[in-house]
């Protein structure tokens, strides 16, 4: 962060440049943290829809065990290509999702 406000990496070269953002625009793009934040929620958001009717009883996950297998079997990059998020959308949640994997190139 910047100033209090979040950048991330446009163009340019090496590791990461690309990370998050169009590759034809040069240089750095800035967003408040509550613009980063709500865009990101905005994203991940599909990743969880009709959990609730496999997760009757969250606190007891294996409550019905039958539709948690089914689910189960998806990996994070099944569960990204189900929603089809735009190159540029997925760069921009690919580090908060790389957490979820254990590993962020798990994610692509």
């Amino acid at each position: 962060m910047a100033g209090g406000r979040a950048v991330r990496a446009r163009g340019g070269r090496g590791p990461g440049a690309d990370a998050g953002v169009p590759a034809d625009v040069p240089g750095f793009g800035e967003f408040s943290p509550a613009d980063a934040f709500a865009r990101q929620a905005e994203l991940i958001t599909p990743l969880f829809d009709g959990s609730r009717s496999s997760f009757e009883r969250p606190s007891e996950p294996y409550h019905r065990e039958d539709l948690v297998r089914e689910i189960d079997r998806l990996s994070l990059r099944d569960k990204l290509d189900q929603v089809h998020y735009s190159a540029d959308d997925e760069l921009f949640i690919s580090n908060a999702l790389g957490g979820l994997t254990g590993s962020a190139a798990a994610v692509t």
